[in-house]
């Protein structure tokens, strides 16, 4: 026995968490194991869970050093414990029957019709660090109750009703207490429970109907073993440590000569204490999650030229709110392009750093190329006879697509350029696509002497050496500035012998 008590104190020093493989306590109810949670509350890195249970005819709970208490957190993945420490509670005279004397020290397992138990130091206050607890568990909450000296303990789920939940927040892990008033069920479990008109034992009972006795007259009490489903708020009232439920009864019929009331509407409120009831429902979950918002995919659909190059990254992208720009991570689900005609499909999947994951599928469509036909630019042109000229320079070619064409024009033409006559010519240019442009023209061959007939240039150094100056000068030097300013002589400047 003094191993089991030594153990415990340095469990409770060291506020010890502790792993758990299989429970394999028995689950009891609360008339068994009478308990009340008073308070729950969270920071940033504890949890703190404070309230009192004892062992109902078990022994006395006087010291640390004979009873303790144990929070075991179990889910499908992850159980663990933790050991909680006493207070100074005094529940003695509550659970106290009337009448009967006190136990002896090492009388165990007495009903308290024979003796009664002293139950002192019997609160409790547990510190469970937020980091045993893993994210993306559900934990249901089991309280532990170790009668040291009678060597016993049983295992109770914890109900702690309340309106609202328990929330906090640490970065992205959230942290939620969940156990809902409106989920919960109470059972009536003793037959001499008064229906009080307030939660406390100094109101009195509700009245009313035909008397049922001489003893206890028409005064209400709850019908053993009845249910109440719709319970309307709840009181702590820390004088006795006890919570009171608010319910709504109606009458019933009379049983050991007492008024019964069972769950109904006539009588609002009617209190009972949490001692007196069973609970069913739900019991508390700690939960956690991450709070963590899915990321997005936005794609900007694609139009392509065969030939064309697709840059997909450039019309994909991924944001996520915690994480920011996650387009680096974006990853190729399925792919059917080809650089064919046609439309295609392209499935982009990103996930997040707590694997949430979004999709997106880019549409891509794959046109032929617009193809404009050329252009060729040329006129009529005149060159000197006998002159060594390319005839392409007399023309220009330029594509929409493929920009300027001269060099490739072809000249297609029979013009001897050694005769004086006009010639057709025939341009001819194909761009990258196969169209083709043609531009006809003519060309004039001409010689000097037919254009301005026989004349000499004076000589500047022998002035009147050369023969006489043609009367029509003033004519021929007109025509010949036409031809100059006209580029015609100078295009045709070299001039076979």
């Amino acid at each position: 026995m003094k191993r089991i008590s030594l153990c415990v104190l340095i469990s409770l020093f060291l506020m010890v968490v502790i792993p758990v493989e299989a429970a394999g306590e028995t689950i009891v109810s609360k008339t068994l194991l009478p308990y009340e949670i008073l308070s729950i509350s969270m920071s940033q890195s504890t949890m703190t869970v404070s309230g009192w249970a004892i062992l109902n005819e078990t022994q006395h709970f006087v010291t640390s050093s004979d009873h303790s208490y144990e929070l075991e957190f179990a889910s499908n993945e992850h159980t663990f414990r933790v050991t909680g420490t006493t207070t100074g509670t005094n529940l003695t005279d509550t659970f106290r029957y009337g009448g009967a004397p006190i136990c002896a020290t090492t009388a165990y397992f007495k009903t308290d019709t024979i003796c009664y138990y002293r139950f002192e130091n019997v609160g409790f206050t547990f510190s469970i660090p937020i980091s045993s607890l893993q994210i993306g568990r559900n934990y249901t909450v089991y309280l532990i109750v170790h009668a040291n000296s009678a060597n016993f303990h049983k295992k109770i789920p914890v109900y702690y009703p309340i309106q609202n939940d328990i929330v906090i927040s640490s970065g992205q892990k959230e942290y939620r207490v969940v156990s809902k008033l409106d989920d919960m069920k109470i059972t009536v479990k003793y037959a001499t429970v008064a229906a009080r008109k307030g939660p406390d034992r100094s109101y009195v009972a509700w009245n009313g109907g035909a008397n049922c006795s001489s003893t206890y007259g028409n005064y209400h009490y709850f019908l053993l073993n009845s249910v109440y489903t719709n319970i309307k708020d709840k009181y702590l009232n820390n004088t006795n440590k006890m919570t009171y439920y608010n319910v709504s009864t109606s009458l019933s019929s009379c049983v050991d000569s007492r008024r019964r009331v069972v769950e109904g509407e006539t009588y609002n409120p009617v209190w009972i204490a949490s001692s007196f009831v069973e609970y069913s429902g739900t019991p508390m979950l700690v939960s956690t999650r991450i709070i963590n918002t899915a990321p997005t995919i936005v794609v900007e659909n694609v139009v392509l030229k065969v030939d064309d190059a697709l840059r997909w990254e450039e019309h994909v992208t991924a944001y996520d709110v915690e994480e920011g720009d996650l387009s680096s991570k974006i990853n190729v689900i399925s792919d059917n392009y080809h650089n064919i005609p046609g439309n295609y499909q392209m499935t982009f999947e990103v996930s997040d750093q707590y694997g949430a994951k979004a999709s997106a599928v880019l549409l891509i469509t794959v046109l032929e190329h617009e193809n404009n036909l050329p252009i060729i630019h040329a006129e009529d042109f005149s060159v000197l006879i006998r002159s060594n000229v390319d005839l392409r320079k007399f023309a220009s070619a330029y594509d929409l697509e493929d920009g300027d064409l001269s060099a490739s024009i072809d000249v297609d033409t029979q013009a001897d350029l050694n005769v004086v006559g006009m010639y057709p010519v025939e341009f001819r240019v194909v761009d990258s696509r196969g169209a083709i442009a043609i531009r006809n023209v003519r060309v004039t061959v001409f010689d000097y002497d037919a254009l301005f007939g026989k004349f000499r240039f004076v000589d500047k150094d022998e002035l009147f050496y050369m023969e006489d100056i043609p009367v029509p000068w003033i004519g021929y030097t007109q025509r010949l500035r036409l031809l100059l300013e006209t580029h015609t002589i100078l295009e045709s400047i070299t001039v076979d012998p």
